[in-house]
């Protein structure tokens, strides 16, 4: 997924929006027919039984949640796949415009937690101070935290 995540940034990377919402739509749209093409060649034979899950959260397939800035503002966006009635793969977007402070301590518990609350070593070098002046450095060092080998185990805790 990662794979096919980065190859729709580097195709989009070049094109201009006049609004972000245009841009995630496109990558929301393209990330969907490569999960139903995956689907279809049978690297994806199955996806999650959810019946331990709410009925309204049953049918869905995974969620990204994505936060930026477009045109000096921030923006978050979480865009959910789920399976409709026919099998057919779907995506919906919800889109907000955090305030600082909340887009500081958007993301995954199970990292939160490693670099806040247990400060876990193999996080330390990405935990930063969260104010309100310097979300834009929280966030970077967020991601940073993500694309480090640790987070390869974390993220399938967090599936």
């Amino acid at each position: 997924m990662v794979d096919e995540i980065s190859k729709i940034v580097d195709t989009l990377e070049n094109r201009r929006f006049g609004d972000c919402g245009l841009y995630i739509r496109k990558f929301s749209h393209n990330l969907q027919l490569a999960v139903s093409k995956a689907r279809r060649d049978r690297r994806i034979t199955e996806f999650p039984n959810n019946e331990h899950r709410p009925p309204d959260l049953r049918n869905r397939i995974f969620r990204l949640l994505i936060v930026g800035y477009f045109k000096q503002r921030p923006w978050q966006f979480e865009v959910q796949f789920v399976l409709d009635e026919q099998g057919r793969i779907r995506f919906f977007v919800e889109t907000s415009q955090p305030q600082a402070a909340t887009a500081s301590i958007t993301g995954s518990d199970v990292i939160a937690k490693a670099m806040y609350a247990t400060n876990d070593p193999r996080f330390a070098r990405y935990a930063k101070p969260r104010t309100g002046d310097d979300t834009l450095d929280w966030a970077t060092e967020y991601v940073r935290s993500r694309s480090h080998s640790p987070w390869m185990f974390h993220r399938r805790e967090t599936c």
